[in-house]
């Protein structure tokens, strides 16, 4: 008699549950609203093509893979390679800029193709950290803090270089062991810039703490191509989170926080 399992059925959904739908949470200044219909193209699997639908909804979004409907772009250049290249079409309203893309994706031009994409930029919502502290991993109290106007502290970088870190040994989805260290930031944000700065007086500022993780090589699944992979992530913290809650976030789901990592494993604290 024929029949199918409970569990080859739920089996069976997750996979293409996996396959064809995923949700990403972002970090709070990328929150916004819009929708995106993406063309994508990989060198590294020139034969896998595949389009997606991304709902961006406040501090998630939605994407739904299926097979290409819409390929990719195919450039010839006069007496150079021809290249193809990703699509992208449609928009984002974010905290601090809106987005429109109507066409080819080529965010660095390397390639001599122009990007067909706009921002406008909102400069009474746009961020600048003012105050930048440096956490303690144990008891998350305030070690040393920085003043400044920016998002780039000087003093910081020097001081960051020397100070000592929770070090960790992970293991990447294809079992490669690297070393991974571990820094809590919290910056106070105020808004308000090219003119806009006044606006600060009638506004509350933000506070965002962020676990920063460093890897000593690149990883992910892009590590073996040109592109080389990534060498950290930053996970978003609540005031009452700890160190130990942000490593769970990061390898409960490491694709959460870049789609090029897969099942990584903390092995042991060193």
């Amino acid at each position: 008699m024929f029949y199918i399992s409970i569990p080859y059925i739920k089996d069976s959904f997750k996979n293409f549950v996996h396959r064809y739908f995923r949700v990403t949470k972002h970090e709070n200044w990328t929150h916004g609203y819009g929708i995106n219909y993406s063309v994508h193209y990989d060198e590294d699997r020139p034969n896998f093509l595949q389009n997606s639908i991304i709902l961006m909804l406040g501090d998630s979004s939605i994407e739904m893979n299926f097979p290409a409907i819409i390929k990719p772009a195919v450039i010839d250049r006069p007496n150079r390679k021809t290249v193809t290249v990703p699509r992208s079409y449609g928009f984002k309203i974010q905290r601090m800029a809106s987005t429109v893309d109507y066409g080819i994706i080529n965010m660095y031009d390397y390639i001599g193709v122009k990007n067909k994409s706009k921002r406008f930029s909102f400069p009474w919502q746009e961020c600048r950290s003012t105050s930048l502290c440096v956490l303690n991993p144990t008891d998350m109290s305030v070690m040393k803090e920085f003043i400044g106007s920016g998002m780039y502290y000087t003093d910081y970088e020097l001081y960051k270089k020397e100070l000592p870190k929770p070090t960790y040994e992970i293991v990447d989805y294809d079992g490669s062991k690297a070393i991974m260290t571990a820094l809590i930031e919290r910056h106070v944000i105020q808004r308000g810039s090219e003119g806009f700065e006044w606006l600060r007086r009638f506004r509350k500022p933000e506070v965002e703490i962020t676990l920063k993780l460093t890897f000593d090589q690149y990883l992910g699944t892009q590590k073996h191509s040109w592109k080389g992979g990534s060498a950290g992530a930053s996970v978003s913290l609540k005031e009452d989170e700890t160190l130990q809650d942000g490593l769970n976030k990061f390898f409960k789901n490491p694709q959460e926080f870049n789609r090029e990592f897969r099942a990584m494993k903390l092995v042991k604290g060193i």
